[in-house]
């Protein structure tokens, strides 16, 4: 499959941080792909599994009270760069950037009553 140079720099493009770039007082990054999941249930520890672009990617999520109430995000790519992030009650926490094969985490104290996670890349 043959692609325009137009293309191709438009699809680089979208795998790169932007950084400097402000929508409501939060910085944008700019990703190719994700894994998305939710959760609402906090009353009891749990931990989740899902994967995606062709089973390269993985992301471990969950909810913890084992030192304090803990939302967590696990990301890893096989072949390309991610990082890992969740938004809880008190907005979006981002994990390293990493290369592929590494893990990049983000482990933060609970907050709200619904909370969302990604794995990037």
């Amino acid at each position: 499959m043959r692609i325009s140079l137009k293309k191709g720099i438009a699809l680089a493009l979208t795998g790169v941080a932007v950084s400097g770039l402000f929508f409501g007082g939060e910085s944008v990054l700019i990703t190719a792909g994700s894994i998305e999941a939710s959760a609402s249930s906090f009353s009891k520890p749990w931990e989740r599994y899902k994967s995606g672009d062709n089973d390269n990617a993985e992301l471990t999520y969950g909810y913890n009270t084992w030192a304090i109430d803990e939302d967590y995000a696990w990301a890893k790519h096989n072949t390309k760069s991610h990082y890992a992030s969740l938004k809880n009650g008190t907005g979006w926490h981002t994990g390293s950037g990493k290369g592929a094969g590494s893990l990049s985490r983000v482990d933060v104290t609970h907050s709200g009553s619904s909370v969302s996670y990604y794995n990037n890349y």
